[in-house]
C-alpha cells in the first residue's frame, strides 16, 4: 500500500511566502481603506466665529457627509457639549458643511475643544482646538441693522448649508448658514472689534465682507452696511460688489406695516395682499414671561427666520401656514430688561423683508400694568444658526463614542489561517 505523498520542501516554502505575502498585501489594503474613510470625514478648514463672552462657534467642512459634534472642557474640568445646529431635535444628522455653537459658557475663559466626526474626535494629531471666550462688556451695545439676503446655485436652486463668513472693517467675523429657502441673516448688533475687546462703534458705513462656501464653490462678496438689507440676491460661484450704491436703510414702516395685534381688520387685510407683519411682541410692549411668543403674517409655504434676544441672540425658523399666519415660541429663555426681535421672510413678490421691534421683559414678580403680550407653549422647534446671535442649541448629555474598528479582528483570522496552513504544509513536507 502506498502512503501519502509529500510536498517537496521548496514547494512548502513557497506556499508559506506566498500566504503571508497576501496577508501583507491585504493589511496595506485595508489600512488604506481605512486611512481614506478617515479623511473624507476629517474636519477640514476648521474656523472660530461668532465668539461672545458666554458662547462661540466652530465650523468646518468635510470631503463626506457626517455627523458632527463639539465637546469642550475648560481649566477646571468642566464640559460642554454641542450639536449641529440642524441637529436641534436631538437626532444626529450627516452634513458637509457643519456648524456647532458652545453656548452658556463663563467669560475670559480658555476651552479645550475637540470635534467628533462621526464619533472619531479629531484633531488627532494634538490634544484638542484651543478658544477663548470675551471679556464681558457693561455698556450698551450700537444699534446697526441686521445683514441678510439671498443665495443661489448656479442651477438656481437653493445653496442649502452653504456657510457664510461675515466681517465689517476691524471686526470679528460672524458666520451663519443659508436655509433650505436659500435666505440667511446675521445680526450685527453685538458685533466686536477684532480682539473682542470693545463692541464696534456705530457709523453710517462699514466695508463689508462676505465669503460663502459649499463642497468647493466659493463666492466673495464686497458690500457695505448701507447695502446689506437686504444684500442682492448671490449666484454663489460669482464675485459681486455692491459697495458705495448710497442704498438709502428703509425703516421699518417702510419695510413692511407694523400692525398691532389688537387690529385684527388690518391683519387679515396684510395677510390677504401677501405682506410680511410682526405682530408681537409689539413694538415697545412690555411682558411678563421670559420666552415670549413671536406671531405676524406671511406668505403661506413661506420659512419666518426668527432672531430674538439683545445681547445674546438665538435664531429659529417657522413656516407661515396656510391662513398667511405663524408663530414661534423660544427655547431659550430671555434675560429681564430690553430685548429685541427681528424677522426676515419674503413677501408675494419674493422681496426680502426685514422687521425688528424692541420690548420690555419684566423680573420676576413684576405685575404688567396695561395689556401686555401674551405667552404661549407652543413646542415648535427652531433651527438655531451659528452666528452670535444666532447660536446652536447645546445639549448636556456626552457625545457619541467613536466607533470601533474590524481591522484587528480580520487581521487576527488572517493570521490565524496563515498558521494553519502554514502548519498543515510543514507536517506534509515531513
Amino acid at each position: 500500500m502506498q502512503g501519502p505523498q509529500k510536498i517537496p520542501t521548496i514547494v512548502g516554502i513557497i506556499l508559506v511566502i506566498l500566504l503571508m505575502t497576501g496577508i501583507s498585501f491585504l493589511f496595506q489594503l485595508l489600512s488604506k481603506t481605512q486611512t481614506r474613510a478617515s479623511t473624507s470625514i476629517e474636519p477640514q478648514q476648521v474656523t472660530v466665529t461668532n465668539v461672545t463672552d458666554s458662547s462661540f462657534t466652530l465650523v468646518w467642512q468635510t470631503e463626506e457627509s457626517a455627523s458632527g459634534t463639539l465637546l469642550a472642557v475648560d481649566a477646571n474640568g468642566k464640559k460642554y457639549s454641542g450639536f449641529d445646529e440642524r441637529d436641534a431635535t436631538g437626532k444626529l444628522g450627516k452634513y458637509k458643511t457643519h456648524s456647532v455653537t458652545i453656548r452658556s459658557v463663563t467669560p475670559q475663559t480658555t476651552f479645550d475643544v475637540t470635534i467628533l466626526s462621526n464619533g472619531k474626535k479629531y484633531p488627532t494629531d494634538k490634544k484638542s482646538y484651543q478658544v477663548t471666550t470675551y471679556t464681558q462688556l457693561m455698556i450698551t451695545p450700537p444699534n446697526i441693522d441686521p445683514a441678510y439676503g439671498k443665495v443661489i446655485m448656479s442651477d438656481t436652486t437653493p445653496a442649502e448649508g452653504a456657510l457664510i463668513f461675515l466681517t465689517l472693517t476691524d471686526s470679528q467675523t460672524l458666520s451663519t448658514l443659508v436655509r433650505s429657502s436659500g435666505s440667511w441673516i446675521i445680526p450685527l448688533s453685538t458685533i466686536r472689534s477684532f480682539d473682542g475687546s470693545s463692541y464696534l462703534p456705530a457709523s453710517d458705513r462699514y466695508t463689508e465682507t462676505l465669503d460663502i462656501q459649499k463642497e468647493g464653490v466659493e463666492s466673495k462678496i464686497l458690500t457695505d452696511t448701507l447695502n446689506d438689507s437686504p444684500v442682492p440676491d448671490i449666484t454663489l460661484g460669482q464675485p459681486y460688489d455692491f459697495r458705495n450704491r448710497d442704498a438709502k436703510k428703509p425703516t421699518n414702516a417702510t419695510i413692511a406695516q407694523v400692525v398691532p395685534p389688537e387690529n385684527k381688520q388690518t391683519a387679515v387685510l396684510g395677510a390677504a395682499t401677501g405682506s410680511v407683519v410682526l405682530t408681537a411682541p409689539a413694538e415697545g410692549t412690555t411682558v411678563s414671561t421670559f420666552r415670549p411668543q413671536v406671531t405676524g403674517l406671511g406668505v403661506s409655504g413661506k420659512t419666518v427666520t426668527i432672531s430674538l434676544g439683545l445681547t445674546n441672540p438665538t435664531t429659529g425658523t417657522t413656516i407661515v401656514d396656510k391662513n398667511g399666519l405663524w408663530k414661534y415660541t423660544p427655547v431659550k429663555s430671555l434675560t429681564p430688561g430690553k430685548q429685541r426681535v427681528t424677522i426676515s421672510s419674503v413677501d408675494k413678490n419674493n422681496k426680502p423683508i426685514v422687521i425688528t421691534h424692541t420690548f420690555i421683559v419684566l423680573k420676576s414678580g413684576t405685575q404688567v400694568l396695561g395689556d401686555a403680550t401674551g405667552s404661549a407653549t407652543i413646542t415648535e422647534t427652531p433651527t438655531p444658526t451659528i452666528t452670535t446671535a444666532t447660536n446652536a442649541a447645546t445639549l448636556a448629555s456626552e457625545p457619541m463614542p467613536t466607533s470601533g474598528s474590524l481591522l484587528p479582528t480580520i487581521l487576527l483570522l488572517l493570521i490565524g489561517s496563515a498558521l494553519f496552513i502554514g502548519g498543515g504544509s510543514l507536517l506534509l513536507i515531513k
